[in-house]
């Protein structure tokens, strides 16, 4: 018996379509409540915000982007820079993928997985396969968990809870800050975080090509 990847908990792709499975729920906020992008996006790179706004102004009688994949289901064309910053923006938007829900693989963030591919099928055209949603899932974990990272080393303060709690940014849902500050100051929380800054200074192989993947790299070679 093959099992299907972890970031598929709760999905299904049936017929090319990507459906939630056995689990019910209501959907989250619908596309036009998102968050003003240009206000939400916050990088601290000398190329200032990233907001992909035209990405946002497609409609729905736009021509759709194509996303080539290899034979692992990974994007891997010109194309594919776009599809990932496009998916880096996703990741900060609260209302796409909240921040005070605690891990990835908790049941309540199904909905908001299969929001996001919505998202991306009204503005790319890319293969339904479980190997390409498996990535583009992957992918956005990854985005999520580093924007969760930056804003912990922006804005914690040892021992200052209250004061952290009292200052929400503009960049986060105003609702959602609480229940991010309590996962940062969890005993539990904060122990894991050791071990894993200890585990990332382990780390050798670091991605020395830009915004170009190894994807790309292999398939023009």
């Amino acid at each position: 018996m093959v099992r299907a990847p972890r970031s598929l908990k709760g999905l299904t792709i049936v017929n090319g379509s990507i459906e939630i499975g056995e689990q019910s729920g209501d959907q989250p906020t619908s596309a036009h409540d998102e968050m003003d992008t240009d206000t939400e996006e916050e990088q601290t790179g000398v190329r200032g915000k990233t907001t992909m706004a035209h990405i946002w102004a497609m409609g729905a009688d736009s021509e759709k982007i194509l996303i080539e994949v290899d034979e692992f289901g990974v994007p891997c064309t010109k194309n594919a820079a776009t599809f990932a910053s496009f998916l880096g923006v996703i990741a900060k938007n609260g209302v796409y993928v909240p921040l005070n829900i605690p891990t990835w693989r908790h049941d309540d963030f199904t909905p908001y997985k299969l929001k996001c591919l919505k998202l991306l099928e009204e503005k790319f055209e890319f293969p339904h396969t479980e190997n390409t949603v498996d990535w583009i899932l992957k992918n956005l974990n990854k985005r999520w968990r580093d924007w969760k990272g930056s804003l912990k080393a922006t804005y914690y303060i040892p021992k200052g809870k209250q004061r952290v709690l009292s200052k929400p940014p503009k960049s986060v849902l105003e609702e959602q800050w609480p229940g991010l500050v309590r996962q940062w100051y969890d005993p539990r929380k904060e122990e894991l975080a050791q071990i894993n800054k200890i585990n990332a200074r382990k780390q050798n192989n670091a991605h020395t090509c830009g915004r170009k993947s190894f994807a790309r790299i292999r398939n023009e070679m």
